[in-house]
């Protein structure tokens, strides 16, 4: 069996606004003089409000890695979303049609990326799973499965 959620560097660039957001706002509030002491409570509320908006990002973020998981048992593939409610999609290995693996040049380098499966009883694609570490891996898990299967009949 072989779970995945995805990987947090699918979360990268929510990352690198929530880091940039603080410098950048800390500019802005010296050079529209936020620093002196008359100005201390508007810099207060300020800080307050980048704070929030940085926490709220990285709850988005947590949200989004916790309501999708992927898991590979040896005869069907199962994808799980949603944290309060839940949408179960259920492939059996035997009727996967294909398995295709969307990466572009940086999530190469990352080693993360799109996972597309179609059965045979539909023309589009019937999961898809996002930001997925590893996909060559779970995908030639997949096809090992489906190998030790047809070997089985």
């Amino acid at each position: 069996m072989i779970s995945a959620r995805p990987s947090w560097w699918n979360f990268f660039w929510h990352i690198l606004v929530c880091w940039i957001l603080i410098p950048i706002g800390i500019m802005y509030l010296k050079y529209k003089g936020f620093f002196t002491h008359v100005n201390y409570m508007y810099w207060k509320v300020s800080l307050y409000l980048m704070l929030g908006c940085i926490i709220v990002t990285l709850l988005v973020i947590l949200w989004e890695k916790l309501s999708l998981k992927f898991i590979v048992y040896d005869d069907r593939v199962v994808l799980r979303r949603g944290v309060l409610s839940k949408d179960i999609k259920e492939i059996f290995i035997r009727d996967i049609r294909t398995i295709d693996i969307k990466q572009n040049l940086i999530q190469r380098i990352i080693n993360i990326g799109d996972i597309m499966i179609a059965s045979s009883g539909t023309s589009e694609y019937e999961m898809h799973a996002k930001g997925l570490p590893a996909p060559d891996k779970i995908r030639e898990k997949i096809l090992e499965f489906r190998e030790k299967m047809n070997n089985e009949n």
